[in-house]
């Protein structure tokens, strides 16, 4: 699955023209969950990439619906989940070419309410 990601984005990046690209616009969407220490945005970008690709009902919107976009609890629970499960998979991944652990440690989502920025 991540194969194909990868490939997509590479296709777009060396296949499309920079008129094309220049179009695109930054939005700043301040309800989505965020990360709560210093060391964990690359794997927000990771997850939000994989879910905005998966899912992209959200391109045909206007981009003040766009800005404001946000999860419910249940959707924030899923996605804090999923951060966790990439986690322990590029670990497992890592160990497994090292041939020995790691030691890596996981924190778990809390159940506590949501993180918004």
């Amino acid at each position: 699955m991540h194969t194909h990601i990868t490939i997509a984005i590479k296709a777009a990046l060396t296949m499309s023209d920079e008129k094309r690209l220049s179009r695109f616009e930054l939005i700043r969407c301040d309800s989505l969950p965020c990360q709560t220490n210093n060391f964990d945005c690359g794997w927000f970008m990771c997850a939000f990439a994989e879910r905005f690709t998966k899912d992209i009902h959200w391109m045909g919107e206007p981009d003040d619906v766009v800005r404001h976009m946000s999860f419910d609890a249940e959707e924030e629970k899923q996605f804090r989940n999923r951060l966790t499960v990439m986690k322990e998979e590029v670990g497992s991944y890592m160990e497994k070419i090292a041939k020995r652990s790691l030691n890596f440690s996981y924190e778990r989502p809390s159940q506590n309410k949501p993180h918004v920025k």
